[in-house]
């Protein structure tokens, strides 16, 4: 896959960055095996919560106090337009082999119509959702998988890992891994994740790398970060008050508005984007 690397390249990357950060669990009772169990049975209860949001967001176009619907509503499309985007620009087409780990119920299934879709091949730690994922789309690869300890055979052109690392104990032992699994000949790859700009802790979310943590992670293992794109705005009360609109159409357009402030100043943001090539 040959791309527009020199466009890419040549985008000026922000000059900021926090200092190296990766916070440990939120209480000190939790264990890496029961984080493990806990993600074994993730998309069953997840996947069953976003179906319910999905539909109370149709009849119910102000819901602005219910947990997770910024994340459904607004933040996992925008990061969905945001990877394709990416994509179409490095020139991903269907010769494109693609591996999307900790996939979940992956985006690319939406992104992309069966036609026009990459050579996908999917990773997940949880067998419930991939065995879901193989008879719905069987256009598609799926196999079993510890994002943490990744054994794989083989190299794809881009490697995507959408809002993996922050649920991992180890996040650079994890991405130092992921990025042996870049083609050598113009390999790619895409993270998103929670910046430590605004952390959290939570039963899932146990690590927060920085820009510079995931550049250095990179650089470590012969490729460049070249691009970095803030996601999530900061000051999120602002988009609990945009959420209470009335007008659904008026939301999403104030919404994208105030979602591209953080886009030239990642650090700044809550979520962000980050791609690293291997030339």
């Amino acid at each position: 896959m040959k791309a527009r690397t020199e466009r890419l390249a040549k985008e000026k990357m922000p000059q900021t960055a926090t200092m190296a950060t990766a916070s440990g669990p939120a209480d000190g009772e939790r264990t890496e095996e029961r984080h493990k169990d806990i993600y074994e049975d993730y998309w069953d209860v997840y996947y069953k919560d976003v179906q319910r949001l999905r539909r109370e967001l149709v009849t119910r176009p102000a819901v602005g106090g219910e947990v997770g619907v910024l994340w459904l509503s607004f933040y996992d499309a925008f990061r969905e337009r945001m990877v394709r985007d990416i994509l179409d620009d490095i020139g991903a087409d269907r010769g494109t082999s693609i591996l999307d780990i900790g996939c979940g119920h992956t985006m690319f299934t939406r992104i992309y119509t069966q036609e026009d879709c990459p050579k996908v091949t999917g990773v997940d730690i949880a067998e419930n959702v991939l065995d879901y994922q193989r008879k719905a789309y069987p256009y598609m690869e799926f196999v079993q998988g510890n994002a943490q300890d990744l054994k794989l055979d083989g190299r794809w052109d881009v490697v995507h890992a959408g809002e993996v690392v922050e649920h991992l104990f180890h996040p650079y032992r994890a991405m130092d891994r992921w990025c042996k699994y870049v083609d050598d000949d113009d390999g790619w790859m895409i993270i998103t994740t929670p910046t430590p700009t605004f952390k959290i802790p939570s039963e899932q979310h146990v690590s927060f790398v920085s820009m510079a943590d995931v550049a250095r992670s990179m650089r470590k293992n012969g490729m460049e970060l070249v691009r970095a794109h803030g996601l999530v705005p900061f000051m999120p009360f602002v988009a609990n008050w945009i959420l209470k609109m009335g007008s659904v159409g008026t939301r999403d357009r104030v919404y994208e508005w105030y979602a591209h402030l953080p886009y030239k100043y990642p650090t700044l943001a809550a979520h962000a984007v980050y791609v690293g090539h291997k030339r």
